[in-house]
């Protein structure tokens, strides 16, 4: 079992337990670090002995000391999602075909009204 200074950036893992004194375990429940959270990575600096860390959608940095206290276990990794299937192709188009023109013809006039009902 590794503890929380002991991972790397980018790590995705899951609080096992919290050790360390009365206090130090109440101090870390108040910031969201308890049994079966999940802890994103962010950064991991060695110099400076500081480990950054996304719980319960906070920032939060710890040091190296404290982080030594919360004993983790790796998160599953999340299944990866099926593929969209592929988009149907789109229909083909009617092929254009223009109206035929004859050249030289007058289009045809429209008829004139024969006498109907009402025109005397």
């Amino acid at each position: 079992m590794r503890t929380l200074a002991e991972v790397q950036t980018g790590d995705q893992v899951v609080v096992y337990q919290v050790a360390g004194s009365e206090k130090a375990v109440a101090t870390l429940s108040n910031l969201g670090i308890v049994s079966g959270a999940p802890i994103s990575v962010e950064k991991v600096s060695r110099m400076q002995q500081t480990v950054e860390i996304v719980v319960a959608g906070h920032r939060r940095m710890l040091k190296f000391p404290t982080a030594s206290l919360i004993q983790l276990y790796d998160a599953e990794p999340a299944p990866a999602p099926e593929p969209a299937p592929a988009p149907a192709p789109a229909p083909e188009p009617a092929p254009f075909a223009p109206p035929p023109v004859t050249f030289g013809a007058t289009p045809a006039a429209p008829a004139a009204p024969q006498g109907g009902p009402g025109r005397g």
